[in-house]
């Protein structure tokens, strides 16, 4: 019955539960037919899954409570956990099933036995993780999940994978519900996802999870973010981001991080400007290679550590970063919640910085305003930043040239038009109009589809 060919070649003329029952009878009692048990019931299952899940869950649990005793040993435990991870893993009825058959206490005590060994620790983590998509998890077996993933988090030179697999729990728990949050933030969880970063700087996995759940903390529990930048959380995250320049992960959750901490807080603002995120970030920015998903967050990132400093302003321009986020703005033009934050940040450069306004000059910011204009025509909000930075660049003589020169008023006219009713699209287009004076329009059809 431990044969895993036997088992397949048995499946379509034996009934599961009689496969099951014999599994359990050839493995009672022995750690290596438990050991081995956990593979041919992942194997059943995958053939037919829609019959005999609980016999199933009963498998896997004598397994389970094979290896917590004291002649199962850690890599009896590993092949164990693996076969929970592999039976549950997208398959939500089937985590039920081994809730029910108390399979959960058996993961926990044998992570607590073991550990001192990594792959347990990682096998176990991300056997919790897929126990924690059935429907039927209550609060108190998150809470349990929660406080054995911190332990283990906790656990002096763990392995990078262990650590990944914990905090990868820990983030997916946390999504769960703000108190789950706040008790793994209570829990010491911050500072041991610091340590997890700085033991293990050069494994991308690890930074990407350890900022993930970050995240998820700074996001709902109050107090994180300071928690985080004193022990040394600003420096930790922009080198995690500089090291790994290239990973999109990385810079989609690093970005985050940032924006989330730092939007509205001038001390952490100042944390992570001496570490240079603005640096670091804007050379995301540039990287092509980048989806406008993420470069969404490095720009909000930005935003927030540019807000109300005007050295950090002259920096990025200095850094080329009008052309470099106007070059975005051409490429991403259809994307309107990159292009959204990318006016707002642009018009944030040229109103404190006047350099930033020759810069736009120079790489063609109205062109690609106008065609923004064009596009964006019924998004309000698109169409009222869009407007108001061209407003703050017509002082510009070679802005108005350019204005005239690409059909500017006519897409301000058009804009104006489609927003009736809007009283800042309406004075910025005017201001803009007047100082532009008229113009002959060659076409008459509007450019912009009115409401």
């Amino acid at each position: 019955a431990l044969n895993i060919d036997l088992v397949r070649a048995e499946a379509a003329a034996i009934e599961r539960e009689e496969i099951m029952m014999r599994i359990l009878s050839a493995t009672r009692g022995s750690p290596e037919g438990a050991k081995a048990v956990g593979v041919v019931v992942v194997r059943a299952l995958s053939a037919t899954f829609s019959v005999g899940v609980d016999p199933a869950a009963v498998a896997l649990r004598q397994a389970l409570q094979g290896m917590d005793k004291p002649d199962g040993g850690p890599m009896a435990a590993v092949q164990a956990l693996g076969a929970v991870l592999c039976a549950a893993d997208g398959k939500p009825m089937a985590a039920d099933a081994l809730l029910a058959a108390g399979a959960d206490m058996q993961v926990l005590a044998l992570i607590d036995r073991f550990m001192d060994t990594p792959s347990v620790v990682t096998m176990g983590a991300g056997a919790m993780a897929c126990l924690a998509a059935a429907a039927a998890l209550s609060e108190d077996n998150c809470k349990t999940f929660c406080l054995m993933a911190v332990r283990c988090l906790k656990v002096p030179k763990q392995s990078a994978n262990a650590l990944t697999a914990c905090m990868t729990l820990l983030w997916k728990l946390c999504d769960r519900s703000r108190d789950l949050q706040q008790l793994v933030f209570e829990c010491g969880a911050a500072p041991a996802c610091l340590q997890a970063m700085a033991a293990h700087p050069e494994n991308a996995g690890t930074q990407l999870a350890a900022m993930w759940l970050l995240f998820v903390l700074a996001d709902g529990a109050a107090g994180i973010a300071q928690e985080i930048v004193d022990g040394g959380g600003a420096k930790l995250i922009v080198s995690a981001l500089e090291r790994f320049a290239t990973e999109s992960g990385v810079q989609y959750h690093g970005s985050q991080v940032v924006w989330v901490m730092v939007d509205g807080k001038p001390s952490i603002q100042d944390s992570f400007l001496l570490a240079n995120a603005h640096i670091v970030l804007l050379q995301a920015l540039a990287a092509e290679s980048f989806s406008a998903t993420v470069k969404v967050n490095v720009t909000w990132a930005l935003r927030a550590l540019s807000e109300g400093r005007d050295a950090v302003v002259r920096d990025l321009v200095m850094g080329e970063a009008v052309s470099i986020i106007v070059g975005n703005l051409k490429q991403h033009v259809d994307n309107d919640r990159l292009v959204h934050i990318i006016v707002v940040v642009l018009w944030s450069l040229w109103a404190n910085y006047f350099q930033a306004q020759r810069e736009a000059v120079k790489c063609d910011a109205v062109g690609a305003l106008i065609a923004t204009l064009k596009k964006h025509c019924q998004h309000v909000g698109i169409v009222a930043t869009s407007i108001g930075a061209l407003r703050a660049l017509c002082g510009v003589a070679e802005v108005q040239e350019a204005l005239r020169r690409q059909g500017g008023a006519r897409a301000v006219r058009d804009a104006m038009q489609a927003h009736p009713d809007e009283s800042p699209i309406q004075a910025a287009g005017e201001t803009i109009l007047q100082i532009l004076g008229p113009i002959m329009d060659e076409v008459e059809e509007p450019l912009c589809p009115l409401m």
